[in-house]
């Protein structure tokens, strides 16, 4: 099921491109931050360099795993994936130093397990903008993000499939 729907992510996204209704003005995504001309996603930039899923989105037995963890190593800057406001920041057992942002596209983006929180509650953040570094707070195996996003409906959305659309279409 999970690979039909990235697929059905993938297509949408390239029927999109060749339709000329999203644009893209981006080479170098993974080395180097630089902001999509036109692209009206959930995601304009990537939430830190080089992108490596070391735990991927859905179901573990009778749990879900509501994002992606992505390979960091402890200190990496995190980034706003788009504009928006911290709509939260905190720290909790499970998640340990997080933000949440609510974006203008209507999505929300999480990020959890940070060593160290550079916003605060209803700051505004533009798109590549440090809102923090990795780590390994909370119930953490490591230092890692925890990465999620919930769709304007207050869907969780798997991010993989538009990180990974966006790293092969982009560089």
């Amino acid at each position: 099921m999970r690979y039909l729907l990235r697929l059905a992510a993938a297509a949408m996204i390239a029927a999109l491109l060749g339709a000329g209704l999203v644009t893209v003005a981006m080479r170098t995504w993974p080395k180097q931050v630089q902001v999509h001309a036109g692209w009206h996603g959930p995601i304009a930039v990537p939430p830190l360099d080089g992108l490596r899923v070391t735990s991927s989105f859905g179901r573990r037995g009778v749990t879900v795993h509501a994002g992606v963890d992505l390979r960091a190593r402890k200190g990496t800057p995190v980034r706003a994936v788009d504009d928006g406001v911290v709509a939260r920041a905190g720290e909790n057992k499970r998640a340990g130093k997080y933000v949440v942002l609510a974006l203008d596209s209507g999505w929300r983006a999480g990020y959890a397990h940070l060593s160290q929180v550079d916003v605060a509650a209803k700051q505004r953040v533009v798109a590549g903008q440090r809102i923090g570094l990795s780590g390994a707070t909370g119930r953490a195996r490591g230092p890692h993000l925890h990465f999620k996003l919930r769709a304007p409906s207050g869907k969780l959305v798997d991010p993989w499939p538009l990180l990974r659309a966006g790293r092969r279409l982009l560089s």
